[in-house]
């Protein structure tokens, strides 16, 4: 793994979607251990640029939500467009997927310098190529097995 440095955050491939077996993505949320999570949100927007280095995209979010408390979720699945509700997450633009939106879910570990960021990061074309039981995670298409053990490392 790469060295921590007081220069940000590294970026770590603990979040992935998947389609369940209606065809609805889910949210595969993998934080390290027992850590707590600040700021998870789901943000689209416009355009197919993503930010230099695999880190978090910026622009005006028009389709996702935001969750603005701290929290200690353990490993969790939920659908794309519907955190857990103890979240109290804020709803932001359209709750569907659409084409023309580049997708961006992310957390950062809750501590004054987060230390690490979760974070996967997706087009609506990236999620109808996933055949059951694969995983977008990491700008790649994987296994269910392969994402868990990715996450697993990546701690």
């Amino acid at each position: 793994m790469a060295t921590l440095s007081a220069c940000g955050a590294v970026v770590l491939p603990l979040v992935g979607v998947q389609l369940d077996a209606e065809g609805v993505p889910h949210v595969l949320l993998r934080p390290c251990g027992d850590d707590k999570i600040r700021g998870p949100g789901l943000q689209g927007f416009a355009g197919t640029n993503q930010a230099e280095g695999g880190g978090l995209l910026d622009g005006e979010n028009l389709s996702g939500w935001k969750v603005p408390a701290e929290h200690a979720p353990g490993d969790v699945d939920f659908p794309l467009f519907a955190p857990p509700s103890q979240w109290a997450a804020a709803q932001v633009g359209d709750q569907d997927l659409r084409a023309g939106l580049t997708y961006q879910i992310s957390f950062g570990k809750a501590e004054f310098n987060y230390e690490y960021t979760g974070l996967v990061t997706f087009r609506l074309t990236d999620i109808d190529a996933l055949e059951p039981g694969q995983v977008w995670a990491d700008d790649r298409s994987m296994t269910r097995e392969a994402f868990e053990e990715l996450a697993e490392e990546s701690c």
